[in-house]
């Protein structure tokens, strides 16, 4: 027998988390409508899709921040499309800065992490592209170049539009 008393239902926590998640897009795209800051994406986002989506390309998204509900929604929310891989907090045991999400996406792509370039923004993000074996490019977006410089990345740009610059 299993005793569960004075302990929350695991699937109750779940509902309200995911209609917590929902509730915070909702509360994003009501911004957005208002002509205020919503969910936004990141400079360059666009751009680095068109040249990930072409054919024969591999690409994932690798979240261990989000819940699928929510990353779905945020996507959807500034119109950039779901990505046919997407590792997300759901999917792993260990996230960032473990190497677990980086290491699912790429065995999802089925490639060798070695083969693949993260863009990250976060320091835990940068050392888990790094504990996955993968190269990783820092985006100066919101933490400070010593921060990722510390972190181990192996190249830093302002933003993902400068990763198209020569």
């Amino acid at each position: 027998m299993h005793h569960t008393r004075n302990q929350p239902n695991p699937i109750y926590k779940q509902a309200e988390a995911d209609k917590f998640e929902v509730e915070i897009v909702n509360s994003a795209n009501k911004a957005k409508e208002q002509g205020k800051h919503g969910i936004i994406y990141l400079p360059g986002s666009k751009e680095i899709l068109d040249v990930v989506q072409t054919p024969g390309a591999k690409w994932a998204i690798c979240t261990s921040a989000a819940t699928r509900t929510y990353a779905s929604a945020a996507l959807k929310t500034v119109d950039l499309p779901l990505p046919a891989v997407f590792v997300t907090a759901g999917d792993v045991s260990k996230g960032k800065p473990w190497p677990e999400p980086y290491l699912l996406g790429a065995a999802k792509c089925g490639v060798d992490p070695s083969e693949c370039v993260v863009f990250e923004d976060a320091p835990s993000g940068i050392r888990s592209g790094k504990a996955a074996g993968s190269k990783v490019v820092a985006l100066l977006t919101s933490h400070t170049r010593e921060a990722v410089e510390l972190a181990g990345a192996d190249a830093i740009v302002q933003n993902l539009s400068h990763s198209f610059q020569g």
